[in-house]
Parts: C-alpha cells; sequence; structure tokens
C-alpha cells in the first residue's frame, strides 16, 4: 500500500526484459473495463506461461484513520478474532455501506516452466476497489505487479506435445491480438500475415507465427457459424411438436418410458410411395440405415434407397435418395423400434415380404428390425463384416497381415464363402477357409478365430449375407455405401456444423422436397437427370409441357410418381435411351415354320423324287 501511495511513473503495461526481484505500477484502466463486462483481468508480460493459483479478495474499512480488516458471514459483516484459539466473528455496529469499503484484490501465479524450489519464479497483481472519498492517496486505476525468484530461460510452452517442433514461448500483446481479429473478419491468414510482417520487425507487434493466426480464423467462423442461442433443448422439441400440426413432413414425436429426449420421425407421403415402387417389388432396392453423429445435439438415422426410374446423367446409374428419417438420442431397441413401427404401418403384408433392409452389425438395429418388420430380409454390410473380422484376427488373436489377407480372400473375394452357388461348392469352399484358419491358429498361443469364426461371423454371414445372396436379393458383395455417401450429404448441407433440432428439420425438409423436384424434371428431359428404360413412356416433349395446363402438368407428374415401371419381356432400349422398340421373335419366319430363322434354309425337290412321282 505505501508503495501505491507514493508518487510514480504509472507505465502502460509490464515492460520487456529480466524482472528478478521487481515491480512495477501499471495502468489498469482497460481491466476494469473487461471486469465490468463479465470477463477476467489480463497483465500481460514477456515470462511465458503462468499458472494461477490464488486470487484472495480482501476486505477493509476505515475507522478512525486506520483500516480494519473484516469478512462477511451470513450476509452481515464481522471483525475476525481468535479466542482461546477459536475463531470468533463479530459483527459490526453499526453495519458499513457499500461506499465505505475498500476491496483488495490479489492475483497469485507462477511461471509454469519454472523449476520448484526456494528460487520459483512467482508474480503477485495487486490493485484496490473503493469509492472515490476513500485512501484519496490510492488509486484505483493501478496495479502493482511485484516478481519474486530467479527467472529461468524461456523456453517453448509446457503443454506442447513436439517441442522440437515449437518455438519460445511469448504470451501475445492483447491489444496485438484483438487487431489480429479485427483484420482476420475480414482477410485472409496468410494476407494478415504478410501485412504485419510489412509493417514492423517487433516481435511483440506479431503473432508467434501461422499456427496462432489459423486458430483465430477458426475461433471467428466458430462464433460466427455457430447455433444461436434462440433457446434450449426444451424449446426446440416444444418448436418440433408444434410441427405436427403445421408439417406434413414431421409425423411423429414420440416421449417413450425411460428415454429422456423424445424420438422425431420425418418423412412425406411421396416417400413411403418411393418405398413401395422400388424396395418392395422383386430384385428391388435395398433400404439402407445407417446412423450419423455430429449433426446436433442428437443422432439422425437416415434410410436411403435407390430411385429406379432415373438415371444420373454424368454416372448413368440410379440416384440415392432419402426415405423416413429418425432423430433420437437414445439408440436402444425400443428407440429404433418406435421409429420402424411408423414405416411398417405403412406396409402391407405382402410388401414387407419383399422388402430388404441393410444395415451394420449394430445388435439394437437387428432385434428392432426382427420385431417390427417380420418376413422380411435383413442383410448386413460386408464391408463393416469385413472390417471387425480383420480387427479381430489383428488385435485379439495377433495374425500377421499375410495371414489375415488370405483368411479374407477365402471368404471375399470373387471366388470367395459368400458368393452364389450350389451347395456342394459352398461346402467345399467352408471347409477349405475352415481348414485355413486351423492352420493358422495353430500358430498362435492363446486365442483362436476358429471360435469367432463358428459361433459369431459365419452364422451371420450365413443369415444376413449367403442366404439373401442365393435368394437372389442382393449381390454378393453388398454395402452400406449409400447411407454413408447419405451421411456426406446431411453433412455438407450443415456446412459441417452443428444445427437445432428445429433448423435441422427445415433443412432436411429442403433436401427431400429439392430432391424430388429434380427428379421430376427428367420428364421433360431436363436437369440432372434422365428417364430410365422402364420409364420413357412418361417422357413429354420439352415444347409440348409448356402448352399443357397446370392441372394436366400435375396430373402427368401424380402419375410418373406412382408408377412402377414397365417391363416387357421383349421390350428393346436404343442406346441413347430415346427410343423403345418391341422385339417379335416370330417375325419373318414361314407359316408354320418351326425350325429358327438361321437353321431353316430354302428347298427344292429333287429330280429323283419328281420322277418317282411320275411313274
Amino acid at each position: 500500500m505505501d508503495v501505491m501511495k507514493e508518487q510514480q511513473v504509472v507505465l502502460k503495461e509490464i515492460p520487456s526484459g529480466r524482472k528478478d526481484g521487481m515491480y512495477f505500477i501499471i495502468s489498469n484502466v482497460d481491466n476494469i473495463i473487461k471486469r465490468s463486462s463479465g470477463k477476467r483481468s489480463e497483465f500481460w508480460d514477456d515470462c511465458g506461461a503462468w499458472v494461477k493459483c490464488a486470487s484472495p479478495s480482501t476486505t477493509f474499512i476505515e475507522r478512525n484513520g486506520t483500516l480494519l480488516m473484516i469478512v462477511k458471514r451470513q450476509c452481515v459483516y464481522c471483525v475476525e478474532r481468535n479466542v482461546n484459539k477459536k475463531r470468533i466473528y463479530e459483527p459490526l455496529q453499526p453495519q458499513p455501506l457499500s461506499n465505505e469499503i475498500i476491496q483488495v484484490h490479489r492475483i497469485y501465479q507462477t511461471l509454469k516452466s519454472s523449476p520448484s524450489g526456494p528460487d520459483q519464479f512467482k508474480r503477485r497483481i495487486t490493485w484496490f476497489q473503493k469509492a472515490d472519498n476513500l485512501l484519496s492517496d490510492i488509486s484505483t486505476n493501478i496495479a502493482l505487479a511485484e516478481y519474486i525468484g530467479k527467472f529461468s530461460v524461456r523456453t517453448y510452452h509446457a503443454s506442447v506435445k513436439h517441442p522440437l517442433k515449437n518455438v519460445t514461448y511469448i504470451r501475445t500483446k492483447p491489444s496485438v491480438r484483438q487487431r489480429l481479429q479485427h483484420e482476420l473478419e475480414q482477410k485472409g491468414v496468410k494476407e494478415v500475415e504478410r501485412m504485419v510482417h510489412s509493417e514492423t520487425n517487433d516481435d511483440f507487434q506479431q503473432p508467434r507465427g501461422e499456427k496462432q493466426l489459423r486458430n483465430i480464423k477458426h475461433l471467428i467462423a466458430r462464433t460466427k457459424h455457430s447455433p444461436s442461442k434462440s433457446g434450449n433443448i426444451a424449446d426446440h422439441i416444444v418448436c418440433v411438436e408444434e410441427m405436427t400440426k403445421t408439417s406434413k413432413f414431421v409425423q411423429t414425436v414420440k416421449h417413450l418410458n425411460g428415454l429422456q429426449h423424445p424420438v422425431v420421425t420425418l418423412y412425406n407421403e411421396q416417400q413411403i410411395t418411393d418405398i413401395k415402387r422400388f424396395c418392395c417389388i422383386e430384385s428391388g432396392s435395398v433400404l439402407g440405415m445407417d446412423k450419423t453423429y455430429n449433426l446436433g445435439d442428437f443422432h439422425v438415422t437416415p434410410t436411403v434407397f435407390k430411385d429406379l426410374s432415373v438415371k444420373k446423367r454424368s454416372t448413368d446409374d440410379h440416384p440415392i435418395v432419402f426415405g423416413p428419417t429418425f432423430i433420437h438420442t437414445n439408440s436402444s431397441t425400443k428407440a429404433y423400434s418406435a421409429f420402424l413401427h411408423d414405416v411398417a404401418d405403412n406396409l402391407t403384408d405382402k410388401q414387407l415380404q419383399l422388402l430388404t433392409i441393410g444395415t451394420d452389425e449394430e445388435l439394437a438395429f437387428k432385434t428392432a428390425i426382427k420385431r417390427c418388420l417380420p418376413g422380411s430380409t435383413h442383410v448386413l454390410c460386408t464391408r463393416h463384416l469385413k472390417q471387425n473380422a480383420n480387427r479381430h484376427m489383428e488385435d485379439i488373436v495377433g495374425f500377421p497381415l499375410n495371414d489375415r489377407q488370405e483368411i479374407l480372400d477365402l471368404m471375399f473375394s470373387s471366388n470367395g464363402l459368400v458368393q452364389k452357388t450350389d451347395v456342394d461348392t459352398h461346402q467345399q469352399r467352408l471347409n477349405q477357409l475352415r481348414a485355413v484358419i486351423d492352420d493358422k491358429d495353430s500358430t498362435v498361443c492363446e486365442k483362436t478365430f476358429r471360435s469367432y469364426f463358428d459361433t459369431r461371423l459365419y452364422p451371420m454371414l450365413k443369415e444376413h449375407v449367403i442366404d439373401p445372396v442365393n435368394e437372389g436379393k442382393i449381390k454378393s458383395t453388398w454395402t452400406n455405401n449409400n447411407s454413408e455417401s447419405a451421411n456426406h450429404i446431411l453433412k455438407s448441407a450443415t456446412k459441417w456444423k452443428l444445427a437445432e433440432l428445429p433448423k435441422f428439420v427445415k433443412l432436411l425438409h429442403q433436401l427431400v422436397t429439392s430432391e424430388q423436384e429434380e427428379r421430376c424434371r427428367s420428364l421433360r428431359n431436363m436437369g440432372n437427370y434422365r428417364l430410365s428404360e422402364r420409364y420413357l413412356h412418361h417422357l413429354v416433349d420439352f415444347d409440348y409441357w409448356g402448352r399443357m395446363t397446370e392441372e394436366q402438368r400435375d396430373k402427368k407428374t401424380k402419375r410418373f410418381l406412382t408408377d412402377c415401371g414397365k417391363d416387357h419381356p421383349n421390350m428393346m432400349y436404343s442406346i441413347d435411351g430415346r427410343r423403345t422398340a418391341t422385339r417379335t421373335p416370330s417375325a419373318g419366319r414361314k407359316p408354320n415354320q418351326i425350325r429358327r430363322k438361321r437353321a431353316e434354309r430354302s428347298r427344292t425337290p429333287s429330280k429323283t423324287l419328281s420322277a418317282k412321282r411320275k411313274l
């Protein structure tokens, strides 16, 4: 206090250089403004990273020209006394007013890179908070910075992982950091770096490096695009519940017993119709499911399938489209069953028997599908099965790479176990695979792969891959890549940022609506898609489309969106897909001709046969 009473030079900031056993009087105006807005005080120096040990505050009042330390107990100011080795708090009479209180704030810090011991380098920052009429010879706009101990050699930050790749750590000045943040809001990292280098050579006026600039840039982008604080999760749930009354896309919001948050089911009537058209038919598209993370404070499980009515012009393949989508925070069987029940309620028993649904190995998926979609075919992704088998052989059994690859080839290659074959060939491949596994197991000590293969892997392959392949439900190498592509579409739509629940629902609705509109453009041979061969009879000339009335267009579009396509066995298509023709196998034959057209040839009666007839 005596030091702060003396008339000394008030520095704007703590000067650079060694500070062993020194003290400085610095301006505290900027920190007063920060504390008034709820921010922390910041006292810059060039020593490095400090560890905050304590920041006590002591309260005084001025009585009879002297300072009396007081404490506040149960909202009453008291004087602390020690009587018989016990602390006793005596209330002050009368109680002091707020403008009579003097508070002394202190911050104790230890240099992070300084070794512990009696010479450990420490500092203490002290400032006063009081009314102007109290201790008039001490200003509240100044602070005292004291340094004790021995300053060690400058070093890198103590928390770095690769010290050799880092430079000496010196904290950036707050004024410099604020300026960099202002510049990075409008300019790029490289541009700001070049600008600072061209203006000054002072290291204290420059950033530590490019990484610091990139971190500031990332913080600006995250703050700018962070979800708005328009409400908490309860407000978002209420908003989505209200959508069920106004939107045909939000079907149900269910509160299940045992789950903290409700589950939301999203789809429109056209998505259900498309599932019936493209998934619930012979050799139809597989309805894939996969859970997506990092879209918000919830999980998203969309269903995807391929639209067989159109093809992408760029790849000449059927596009991936969204089906019903499930939003949840719990991944239990109970949660998935609530969603799949909503889907199953829209399908008949015959359609369920034709439906093929594909997932990964998640147990909750498998149980819910068996419970809610009886009669449907459940297939598993061979890519996930292959990865899990390889991980088990590597981490648990300990097979080398060559042995693992040999076993995986016997299961998943073009001549592997999962390919479509007859019963005898399949049994031969299975016996060969088991013999190889037994041979590899003999080289390891403890756990073997044979038990995992017989009890877990092969039963899953048999039920969810091999049997569906032999029945013609899927190809032998079916993967859930369509769901992975859909997950990428969702994250790209949210710009890889977390989204609030109501905003995500609206965004998904826009995606589905835009997707359906783009497919309808193929009716007039426009847009990214073209009609596939089985739907070419819906093609309308562009000029004729312009002359159609709105009612005629709606009728034409509705007929297209509900059609399952024509599949005539003798229908032939041109290479460009614009012309169809019916093949007529009997055309060009003679009446009553039995042999093939190539094998039949014209014959003339022989001369001997004519002579015999004359006789």
